[in-house]
Parts: C-alpha cells; structure tokens; sequence
C-alpha cells in the first residue's frame, strides 16, 4: 500500500515537488518517502503482474536495475529504487533479448 501510494503522489507532483527520502514537497505536511520501502534483508518474490510469473531482478545494468518477466517479455524500471510493476510503462523485450538475459541471470545465480 505504501509503495503504490508514494507511486501515486509521485505521478501527480511536478518534478520541482517531488522530494527524496524525508523531504517534503511545497504542500504542507507533505511527506514524499522515494527509495526503497522494504529492508534489504526482506526477500520478495515478485510476480509480474500480467503473467503472475516470478521476476528475476537484474540488480547491476549500465541503464540501471530492473526486473524481467521471461513469461510475458516485460521489462520493468526500478525508478529511485521502486519498482514500477505497472503494465503500460513496462518494456517489451525481443524474445532473443529475454533468452540471452535469462541466461546471463543463470549464471550470475539470479534466476527465480
């Protein structure tokens, strides 16, 4: 629930709003919290939220972390460390781009 409603504010404010964690925006009493919600040490089995498949999560990448669904070949952001599991802002991935992932994830022990 906190994740979806940080995501909500966050899409609502314009960027000279929008804070980091502990800052608060020009509206009164406002708090933003953007960066990650759960501690690291809790583990989450994401699932992606058109297939209902497990996610790998691709913590290191020149254009940054994300989580991938081989299932339905969505690519999703990790935007100021939250995940953006939302459908319409996923990428869809080439199938020879997911095999290859795939198997780059199998041999850095990242798969699902």
């Amino acid at each position: 629930m906190q994740l979806a409603l940080a995501l909500a504010l966050r899409r609502r404010l314009p960027k000279s709003n929008q804070g980091t964690a502990g800052e608060t925006g020009s509206h009164p009493g406002a708090c933003f919290v953007f960066g990650p919600v759960l501690p690291k040490s809790v583990s989450v089995d994401w699932r992606c939220p058109k297939s209902h498949e497990p996610l790998i999560f691709f913590p290191e990448t020149a254009g940054g972390p994300f989580y991938l669904c081989p299932a339905s070949r969505l690519k999703y952001r990790v935007d100021q460390g939250i995940p953006v599991f939302l459908i319409d802002e996923a990428t869809e991935m080439p199938q020879r781009e997911v095999d290859a992932l795939v198997t780059r994830a199998r041999e850095l022990g990242l798969s699902h």
